[in-house]
């Protein structure tokens, strides 16, 4: 089994985002949980996603990257929340 670093959310809704911090996250040893779409990222964080820390993207297309930040610190209260 694999050991992370620690687990991250990224939320963000331009592909080249994706890429880039996915790939260099993976490399330091986090685990990253990327999601392009705001309401699927609220529906597994409600259904009790874990992860330290959240990455969101403030202008996502569908939801505001603050809804997913509530939800967030609703069902993830410890987890740190950066906002971009």
């Amino acid at each position: 089994m694999n050991k992370h670093k620690g687990t991250i959310l990224l939320v963000d809704d331009e592909v080249h985002v994706f890429d880039t911090f996915l790939e260099r996250a993976e490399r330091e040893g986090y685990l990253v949980l990327p999601f392009d779409d705001a309401h699927r990222a609220i529906e597994e964080i409600s259904n009790g996603l874990q992860y330290r820390l959240a990455l969101l993207d403030l202008s996502i297309a569908d939801v505001s990257g603050i809804e997913v930040a509530r939800a967030s610190k609703r069902y993830n209260s410890d987890a740190i929340v950066v906002c971009i």
